[in-house]
């Protein structure tokens, strides 16, 4: 199970350098400019969400009810 984890990994790195690799050879925007974008947006994509939770956490924490009033009561 561990080895499968790790090839899967290994796999998911090495797709990834190749659309990193892509995305550098500027002839290939020209020959597919649709897969070039949207191999852009795929790098650019967060691998995890757990950041974006993170900060809605904390916006919540924050701006509460009461904080969100503009008067004293």
């Amino acid at each position: 199970l561990f080895v499968q984890k790790q090839q899967q990994k290994s796999a998911i790195l090495t797709q990834r350098q190749q659309c990193i690799n892509l995305v550098k050879n500027g002839m290939t925007r020209d020959m597919y400019p649709q897969l070039s974008l949207a191999v852009e947006i795929f790098l650019r994509a967060p691998i995890s969400t757990a950041t974006v939770e993170r900060d809605f956490s904390t916006m919540n924490r924050i701006l509460t009810d009461l904080r969100n009033r503009l008067t004293t009561e």
